[in-house]
């Protein structure tokens, strides 16, 4: 009794996942030739079973040819888009008011990082020199003070 309490208690997705397992064995699968596996987050082997599904599916000759197909009318479609003047014109249109809202919104927001007294991406880029400037300068000295003292030590 006490067995069958405790069989009860497991969920019923974990009995079924024995039985699952078995089905990744091609041969006896049905349902593999064409993919079809069952995905779901509580099981330990889904990524197993998503990477056979991709590999099936690459190896399938009838996806091979919907991509072939799907390649060859992306292509076509692309290419009259691109010969067609207005359409041409009209992703210019786009692109250089996309610019012109991103140099506004920079702009907005140096302001406001200035009224809230904090600093922008230039003033620390600007500090960054300063700080490289600095370490270039602070090695320069430390070369010649090892020189100076290299020649004020007595020689052994």
């Amino acid at each position: 009794m006490r067995a069958a309490n405790r069989r009860n208690r497991v969920h019923g997705s974990q009995r079924v996942w024995p039985r699952l397992v078995a089905l990744l064995d091609t041969s006896r699968c049905p349902l593999a030739e064409c993919g079809v596996f069952f995905k779901t987050s509580r099981w330990p082997g889904r990524a197993l079973l998503a990477r056979t599904r991709v590999f099936m599916l690459k190896n399938n000759p009838v996806m091979k040819k919907l991509v072939e197909t799907g390649e060859e009318r992306i292509g076509k479609l692309a290419q009259q888009l691109l010969s067609n003047e207005k359409f041409v014109a009209a992703v210019q249109t786009l692109v250089s008011r996309s610019l012109a809202a991103k140099g506004t919104l920079d702009s907005a927001l140096r302001t406001a990082l200035s009224a809230a007294n904090l600093p922008s991406t230039a003033d620390l880029e600007q500090l960054r020199s300063k700080v490289d400037d600095l370490e270039r300068l602070l090695s320069s000295v430390e070369g010649k003070v090892d020189t100076l003292l290299a020649a004020k030590s007595p020689k052994k």
